[in-house]
């Protein structure tokens, strides 16, 4: 996590490996979801 210029948090992890585009954005919205629970986890919100 670190946070851009304008102080908005950036999150990521959570990183697969993929050799099929439609797959990898076919995870997105679950992947994305991931991120907001441990988002909110680690702030504790």
């Amino acid at each position: 996590m670190r946070t851009a210029p304008d102080n908005r948090y950036i999150i990521g992890g959570r990183d697969e490996q993929f050799f099929s585009p439609a797959k990898r954005d076919k995870l997105v919205g679950s992947k994305a979801k991931q991120l907001r629970n441990d988002f909110k986890k680690l702030l504790q919100i």
